[in-house]
């Protein structure tokens, strides 16, 4: 410890780094602390006094006094005087005067931490930065005399201080004696009297940009001006002084300005109109600068007149022609711009641009053109100066064109095969005419079935149970029509008769009932007929019912047919044959579409004889494309007998079931299969 008296006279003493005892006496010492907890006292004269590190209690005693508390937590008192007393870091109090030596005008700042500063008597300025006490809670009192609370702030810390800068003017002028405590600093203050702030950033700069601004001499333009930086809310003012057009200011910097005073202008020639604006942010900053009008005279209107409409008829005149003149006062002004798009949907324009003489062309493409059809074609030119404009419009009438019909027109089928189609197509020049006249139901009707004609696709289908003999021929015909009746063709369809079985059944509810398509040569044989002896070659064959039966004889027609028949590869035809295919094999069959519902099951009686027992013959059914062998009959046997037979759907759906023989017999006799009771039962 140091323990130090100071004389008369400018002393200056430094502690040790221990806890030292420092008086200065009379005179403008310098006294340093140093380390430890110091006790310093000033005395009488101007001292600087300075705590340095550790807990100090400084008193500045008499005179005008600069204390600094430096590091620690410390106590600093003025005494009398006008002292500065500076807090530095730690939590400390700080006191401008004291009772002992009186009071001064005195300057207090707590620094860093969290202090207690007191003004006590006189006028005081009590600083408080913001950015050194994050997070620290002081407490100033200004005490006696009038007291100003001095804020350091930064722009951003004071604009988050407003609504407190605002509350704080509000107890001030109540006169409370009660604190006020900040919301956004860690400060509550009491006796203050006045608020100053010090910001420590400066507002961004106020600049504006010069506007120029062109139009023409009848227009009104609007326009905003430019201006950046500033603090808060720009405000805007026009200095209109010496302007020849009319201004009006919209707000926010924008402005319309009306030049329709500059009319006297002539075209091209120009004439400029200048004025000032003054840009003000919330500080006061303000920049004036400079808007530049340049008018421009306009052109004085031309007018065109002449021939603007001309007529075309396909086939009879394909052009017309006339004239169209400008009149401008312009010199040289009186000429046509040349256009462009002189190309048309049906013909092409043409038009001398000096002149006004123009002339129109139709095209190939006119020939589109239907009979009463008319549509119209149009140019638009205008004046060189563009001032005027005029549309030179065409009609076009059509005539008609006539059609002509290809295509698929002649058809061949049996009337085992069912029905056989073709493709008939119009060409027509006439837009949307290339296509056929509608038909009445009754004219698609023939004798031995019905046409079917959609835009040209035709289909002729024979009718359910239509028959002709054998070898017997017939022709039925459809005659069309284009759709604008020039053109017509006639479909023509070639039949020739197979012996086809009759529709019906062997009995009453045995038989399906829509029938059956035949190959070859088949009939229903009656209950009296089947009852005559011999009429099997001898075989007592009778009908299991005692009633009629289905008889079918191999003969006329081959494997071949049979495949294609039955829609199924003949070779699985030639497989049911032990000697395979020959040139021998002969075949029937007969079939028909039903619709079945899965498990329900065909039921029949079926009987297979050969009338020529040297030769080989096989039974078969047909059920939804498969081939299922019923029985054969060979050398050693000329006959099955009659069997039962059933067939059972796996699903539902619309199939087709038949049945059919096949056989190998050297070119003479026949085998006959025999059906009788056919029937499908859930």
């Amino acid at each position: 410890m140091r323990l130090i008296f100071g004389r008369r006279g400018a002393d200056t003493y430094q502690g040790s780094e221990k806890s030292d005892l420092l008086f200065g006496g009379r005179g403008d010492d310098r006294i340093s602390g140093g380390g430890g907890a110091d006790l310093l006292d000033g005395g009488a004269g101007h001292d600087t006094l300075l705590g340095g590190t550790g807990a100090d209690m400084v008193f500045g005693g008499s005179g005008n006094d600069r204390i600094e508390g430096e590091e620690g937590s410390d106590v600093l008192v003025g005494g009398s005087g006008a002292d500065t007393v500076l807090g530095g870091a730690g939590d400390d109090l700080l006191q401008g005067d004291a009772l002992l030596w009186g009071g001064g005008d005195d300057i207090l700042d707590g620094g860093a931490g969290n202090d207690l500063v007191y003004g006590d008597a006189s006028d005081d300025r009590l600083l408080y930065t913001a950015a050194e006490n994050v997070g620290a809670r002081d407490a100033y009192i200004g005490g006696q005399g009038s007291d100003t609370l001095v804020l350091t702030l930064s722009r951003a810390e004071f604009a988050g201080a407003a609504d407190d800068l605002t509350g704080l003017d509000a107890h001030i002028a109540s006169g409370s004696a009660n604190g006020f405590a900040f919301s956004s600093l860690g400060l509550t203050v009491w006796g203050i009297e006045a608020v100053e702030v010090i910001l420590t950033d400066t507002a961004p700069t106020l600049t504006a940009g010069a506007l120029s601004v062109t139009l023409g001499e009848d227009d009104t333009a609007g326009a905003t001006v430019s201006a950046s930086g500033g603090e808060g809310h720009l405000s805007y003012e026009f200095d209109l002084t010496g302007l020849r057009g009319a201004v009006t200011d919209l707000g926010g910097g924008s402005f319309a300005y009306d030049a329709s005073v500059f009319g006297y202008l002539v075209e091209g020639e120009t004439a400029t109109d200048t004025f000032a604006y003054t840009v003000t942010d919330e500080t006061g900053q303000s920049v004036t600068e400079t808007i530049t009008v340049t008018v421009t005279g306009l052109d004085d209107a031309a007018a065109i007149s002449g021939d603007a409409a001309g007529a075309v008829v396909e086939d009879q005149s394909s052009t017309a022609s006339g004239q169209l003149l400008v009149s401008d006062a312009d010199a040289g002004q009186a000429v046509f711009q040349a256009p462009v798009g002189l190309e048309g949907a049906y013909g092409r324009f043409a038009f001398d641009a000096a002149t006004g003489a123009w002339s129109y062309e139709a095209g190939a493409a006119a020939q589109a053109l239907g009979a009463g059809e008319s549509v119209a074609e149009t140019l638009t030119v205008t004046s060189l100066d563009g001032s005027a404009s005029e549309t030179i419009t065409i009609t076009l009438s059509g005539a008609n064109d006539g059609a002509v019909i290809s295509g698929d027109a002649a058809g061949a089928l049996t009337t085992a095969q069912g029905s056989v189609s073709g493709v008939l197509s119009v060409a027509d020049a006439d837009a949307g005419e290339a296509g056929f006249a509608s038909l009445d139901a009754s004219e698609l009707q023939g004798t031995y079935g019905r046409f079917a004609f959609d835009e040209g696709r035709w289909t002729y289908t024979l009718d359910a149970g239509a028959t002709l003999g054998e070898g017997i021929t017939a022709t039925e015909t459809l005659t069309v029509t284009s759709f604008d009746g020039s053109a017509s063709e006639t479909i023509s369809v070639d039949l020739t008769g197979l012996y086809t079985l009759d529709n019906g059944s062997f009995e009453d509810g045995t038989f399906f009932a829509d029938g059956w398509d035949m190959l070859g040569f088949g009939r229903i044989l009656s209950e009296a007929e089947t009852e005559e002896p011999g009429f099997t070659e001898g075989q007592a064959i009778l009908p299991t019912d005692g009633g009629a039966m289905v008889q079918l004889s191999s003969q006329t027609t081959d494997a071949a047919q049979l495949g294609a028949f039955f829609g199924v590869d003949q070779a699985v035809f030639f497989d049911l044959l032990s000697a395979g295919q020959g040139p021998d094999n002969v075949a029937k069959g007969l079939q028909q579409t039903v619709t079945v519902e899965a498990g329900d099951t065909v039921t029949f009686d079926w009987f297979l004889d050969d009338a020529s027992p040297f030769a080989e013959s096989v039974a078969f059914l047909v059920a939804d494309g498969e081939v299922i062998e019923l029985g054969r009959t060979d050398t050693s046997e000329g006959d099955t007998g009659w069997q039962e037979g059933s067939w059972t759907a796996d699903e539902a759906g619309t199939i087709d079931i038949g049945f059919g023989i096949i056989g190998d017999n050297g070119g003479s006799g026949a085998s006959h299969l025999y059906l009788d009771n056919v029937e499908i039962a859930g």
